[in-house]
C-alpha cells in the first residue's frame, strides 16, 4: 500500500510540475483562432443581434442570465 502511495505522489508531483512549466513558457499554452469560412458575410446590426438573442431566449436555448449578459455586451458596443 505504501509503495502505491509513493508512486502516486511522485506521479502527481510530476504532472503538476509539467503543467506549471508548460503554463509559464511563451509557447506553452496553445491558443486557437477560429476563423469563419464566409469572409463575405456582412456583420449584423445591433438590432438584428438583439432580435436573434430574444429569439434564442424565447425558445429557451439560453437562460435569462445569459440573455441579459449578452444584451448588455451588444448595447455597450453601440
Amino acid at each position: 500500500m505504501s509503495l502505491f502511495l509513493v508512486v502516486w505522489f511522485v506521479g502527481l508531483v510530476g504532472i503538476i510540475i509539467y503543467h506549471v512549466l508548460n503554463a509559464t513558457r511563451a509557447k506553452g499554452v496553445p491558443t486557437q483562432i477560429i476563423e469563419s469560412d464566409d469572409g463575405d458575410a456582412v456583420p449584423q446590426s445591433a438590432t438584428e443581434r438583439l432580435q436573434e438573442l430574444e429569439e434564442l431566449r424565447s425558445r429557451k436555448l439560453i437562460s435569462d442570465a445569459e440573455y441579459e449578459t449578452k444584451r448588455q455586451e451588444i448595447v455597450k458596443q453601440l
